[in-house]
């Protein structure tokens, strides 16, 4: 849980309402579950009809405030009492089955009674009461007999219960916060001897460009968060923002959407938020997910490394960036930090100086560049830092922000140019470009000031496989085309 939400949380607790609308921000921004969650860490609950209470004399009246957010946190509670609901119900059907098992009738038809009481339509219910009272009839004629009727009495409600809470599929695609086609993710492929743009939008699903011109459109009305070219099989692998993992691949000559992957096959999560491949693994992180999903041929099954061993429990593991590290390692951008995944063992967080051991780094993006050095981009105040863990190297430097160059302090992308030690970093308002000085890993960094991207969210960035061209995305439909010579030497950006 960020910073931002603990600090609204905490002020709503102290009956603040100058900060009640930020809740509504809040709702698009995080998982209703994690908001929830957040709430409950304070002490406050949502009424039935939307309003805040807590201990004490906490009472924020939302509806009088925001009929519309009252109605939202309505929701929000009514969704949770549900699933709290089923929870109960589970578990009363759970105790019943094992009490048959036992040879307890009587005080299986008990618990199936209080059952009743909470969800009266419980899925196998009434099968399993059937059972229990056929049960209590034949006890006096088949008292041998009854410890085998319960244990399988016992597996088939074991199954029953088991089956209906593995995950069958993603709820769909979910509201990002961010405008109509914006553009979140760009990928080039080289095909048939020719460059390929792919293009990921909000809520516009992807497009693939030969040049200027459109050749694919699929997935429509969907949100594409990440994007990933798997030059092994050509096939172009595309995060959903809750649909989980779609692939589409070339089969004589024609695209085709493979079957989604989600939870149900091993995956982390639906919202797919990063993905990574390489010549032997390929990794997923999500926004919702519960570890890092890896697969070891080419996607066909997947498992999921949980998150590290010190990760608060109850947190959501929610992954921003993947990026190799030139060992074979993963360095992971994470909500609450950097962390480095080797040889199945992680390590991390990752801290520089200038940070307190209770304060987390919002990462929302991290890459490595040809000398090992780890470019991470942040939000919330520290911009650009830079990690050189080599033997004796530079160690971490930093912050780079605003006040050295940067377009904004909070960094959505980064991409490294060719033939150089410079990399562009995409910031909320605007492209700057930062490049490496001396043994000692100074960096400089300029606003590039180029029509059609100065003041504009960078959202993505991609550099073309022959190093010549750079596409940006930012909240327009179409994304920026620049040449990489506007970076090579002693250029003016103000043009």
């Amino acid at each position: 849980m960020s910073d931002d939400l603990n600090s609204l949380v905490k002020a709503l607790r102290s009956g603040d309402l100058s900060r009640l609308f930020e809740l509504a921000d809040a709702l698009k921004a995080y998982p209703p579950e994690v908001v929830w969650s957040a709430l409950q860490s304070q002490g406050l609950q949502i009424t039935g009809d939307g309003n805040i209470v807590g201990s004490g004399n906490v009472a924020i009246v939302v509806k009088g405030e925001s009929p519309e957010l009252a109605t939202r946190l309505a929701e929000l509670a009514e969704r949770v009492r549900n699933a709290e609901q089923a929870g109960r119900s589970a578990i009363l059907y759970g105790q019943a089955a094992a009490l048959l098992e036992r040879g307890q009738v009587h005080q299986a038809l008990a618990v199936l009674a209080d059952l009743g009481k909470v969800d009266s339509y419980y899925r196998g219910a009434s099968e399993l009461r059937e059972r229990a009272e056929r049960l209590q009839r034949q006890r006096r004629f088949r008292a041998g007999g009854l410890a085998v009727i319960g244990m399988l009495v016992l597996l088939a409600v074991a199954y029953i219960v088991w089956n209906s809470v593995q995950p069958r599929r993603c709820p769909g695609e979910r509201a990002v916060a961010v405008p109509p086609d914006a553009v979140l993710a760009l990928a080039f492929q080289v095909k048939d001897q020719e460059e390929v743009m792919w293009i990921g939008r909000s809520g516009r699903g992807l497009e693939a460009q030969r040049g200027a011109a459109p050749v694919f459109a699929g997935l429509a009305d969907n949100t594409i968060l990440s994007l990933a070219v798997d030059d092994r099989a050509q096939r172009i692998w595309a995060g959903t923002s809750g649909s989980g993992l779609a692939i589409l691949a070339d089969q004589n000559g024609r695209n085709t959407w493979l079957p989604r992957l989600t939870p149900a096959d091993g995956l982390p999560g639906c919202q797919i938020s990063a993905i990574l491949l390489d010549n032997q693994h390929s990794y997923v992180g999500t926004y919702d997910g519960a570890g890092l999903g890896i697969s070891e041929d080419n996607g066909a099954h997947w498992r999921t490394a949980p998150p590290p061993q010190d990760w608060e429990p109850g947190i959501i593991f929610r992954i921003t960036s993947l990026a190799r590290g030139a060992d074979g390692s993963v360095w992971v951008g994470s909500g609450r930090g950097v962390y480095r995944l080797a040889h199945e063992a992680w390590t991390g967080p990752y801290r520089p100086d200038w940070r307190t051991k209770t304060k987390w780094l919002d990462i929302h993006a991290i890459g490595v560049d040809q000398a090992g050095i780890k470019w991470v981009g942040t939000w919330h105040g520290d911009g650009l830092i830079l990690l050189d863990d080599r033997p004796g190297g530079a160690g971490w430097v930093g912050p780079i922000t605003a006040q050295n160059g940067l377009a904004s302090d909070d960094v959505n992308a980064i991409a490294f140019l060719p033939r150089g030690s410079s990399a562009l970093i995409g910031t909320t308002k605007g492209l700057s470009i930062c490049r490496k000085k001396g043994d000692n890993l100074a960096v400089e960094c300029q606003v590039d000031n180029y029509p059609g991207i100065t003041g504009m969210e960078v959202r993505s960035i991609a550099v073309s496989p022959n190093g010549q061209e750079v596409r940006v995305g930012t909240d327009a439909s179409q994304p920026v085309s620049l040449p990489v010579a506007r970076w090579q030497g002693p250029i003016s950006l103000h043009q």
